[in-house]
């Protein structure tokens, strides 16, 4: 490992164009400059073996970008370059990026609404508002939702955001009126592209799935709690009893919001988790986020001590500006115990720029474990990834009681914690990973094949969870 403590890195000439500082050539160097020096994985990925293949691509990208000014042939190169590291989660988004058909999303609709003007119409006409009509946010967006005569549905438009893709008077989505509570939705997710996807409605509140749960900025009295809403209706984090012997647990994704909801469920059930022998626990699409979100679940799971190699982490100047502010801002969403680590690792990049801060790992152990439950189905599938794959990980790793069900889980496991970077044209946005995993030289890898599930679950069953019940029953 001493070989990974300091890295002499390549230092990429970039030519900008004085007349067109968005031409390709400039966004092209500006990525491999930023993938340089920033990507945990540069020299596992760039070494004696490929060095000659690396730099090949890099003249033949260059050469192209020189030659081209339209904006999709460009990303197309920036991706190509991108492809070489075989990384999922080394990832660039864009304007001009292709749809999976192969064109280009279509530009959102552009409204002569403005902030002004929505807070104005919501202001006078605030007795007449229709049932979505008002401010919603999630995350970094805001919106107004005016309801559209000639659509005969919603449109919610942007007053804010921190995404450079999206302006204040883009349509952010459409979204037609509820009925019993549910409703569609033509969505514009953050690279642009659009999809289609389905909506629950409670006052204040408007799940959309894949998507996450908007809410009213200022709610409506009598608008439903938001925590009583997201275990009501909350597609990401469900918990159900299948029968008297059968807990289901569903965790749709690691986002830092859904350690709260996760952390109560466990608390108020406590005394029931004491005699329920048999959990589901359903990862199925958990695309990650953080891994604090499923820590309430462990001690349930362990049965054995679990030996993690840890990571080290590159401490750019660049990584260490970008974690520092990602911590300010989810600071009341981490556990101390992640506060505190990712506080050494900006300590260690102010006073040691452009090294490793060292993971050495550790021991999971949770004394002697819990009685029950006594057997865990863990669901896993293609779009299982990051740190949703890192529970599966876990809980092979600390419990002979768990068995995980499916197929091959997404591989983005060897290099994480991304960060973005925004190239400053055309939208695009570089996440760049910036941890390494340390069992990599121990010979364990996953970013080729993911996880291995111990039962495989074939594309013709439709119902994994009845699978499971009857794998049981079999057992018995």
């Amino acid at each position: 490992m001493k070989k990974w403590l300091r890295i002499a890195l390549l230092l990429f000439p970039i030519h900008l164009s004085a007349q067109d500082t968005c031409s390709c050539s400039r966004n092209l160097d500006l990525f491999i400059e930023k993938v340089t020096h920033n990507y945990a994985g540069f020299h596992d990925k760039v070494n004696t073996a490929t060095r000659t293949r690396y730099d090949a691509l890099v003249d033949s990208v260059r050469t192209a970008a020189a030659g081209t000014t339209d904006k999709s042939t460009c990303f197309t190169l920036l991706d190509t370059y991108r492809a070489f590291f075989w990384d999922k989660h080394l990832q660039l988004a864009g304007s001009f990026a292709h749809t999976s058909g192969g064109s280009a999303p279509t530009p959102p609709r552009t409204t002569a609404w403005t902030r002004a003007t929505l807070d104005q119409h919501f202001s006078v006409h605030r007795e007449q508002l229709r049932t979505l009509e008002g401010m919603w946010s999630l995350e970094t967006y805001r919106v107004g939702i005016v309801y559209n005569d000639s659509l005969g549905a919603y449109d919610a438009i942007i007053v804010l955001s921190e995404n450079p893709n999206w302006k204040e008077s883009m349509v952010k989505f459409t979204v037609t009126e509820p009925v019993d509570g549910r409703c569609n939705v033509r969505y514009g997710r953050g690279d642009m592209k659009l999809i289609e996807t389905t909506g629950t409605h409670a006052p204040g509140h408007l799940a959309m799935k894949g998507i996450g749960t908007w809410h009213a900025v200022a709610p409506p009295i009598g608008a439903m709690d938001p925590r009583t809403f997201e275990l009501t209706y909350g597609e990401e984090v469900q918990w159900r009893m299948l029968d008297d012997t059968i807990l289901y647990i569903k965790l749709g994704s690691c986002d830092l919001k859904n350690k709260a909801v996760l952390d109560s469920l466990v608390k108020v059930h406590t005394a029931d988790l004491e005699r329920i022998p048999n959990w589901i626990v359903d990862f199925r699409g958990n695309g990650g986020g953080s891994t604090d979100v499923f820590l309430s679940l462990l001690p349930y799971l362990y049965t054995k001590p679990f030996k993690e190699f840890g990571a080290n982490h590159w401490m750019s100047p660049e990584n260490t500006a970008l974690l520092k502010a990602w911590r300010e801002k989810n600071k009341d969403m981490l556990s101390g115990r992640s506060a505190a680590r990712i506080d050494k690792w900006v300590r260690h990049g102010k006073k040691n720029p452009n090294t490793w801060s060292v993971g050495h790992g550790s021991t999971t152990r949770f004394g002697r474990g819990k009685a029950m439950p006594r057997r865990v189905a863990i669901l896993g599938d293609a779009g299982t990834a990051s740190s949703g794959e890192s529970f599966l990980e876990l809980a092979r790793g600390m419990s002979g009681k768990s068995v995980i069900f499916g197929e091959n889980t997404g591989g983005f496991m060897d290099y994480g914690d991304l960060m973005n970077h925004d190239l400053g044209c055309d939208g695009l946005v570089a996440s760049i990973p910036t941890s390494r995993m340390n069992r990599i030289d121990h010979g364990l890898s996953y970013d080729r094949n993911g996880i291995t599930p111990d039962v495989r679950i074939g594309p013709e069953e439709g119902d994994w969870i009845s699978f499971v019940r009857r794998h049981w029953a079999k057992q018995r």
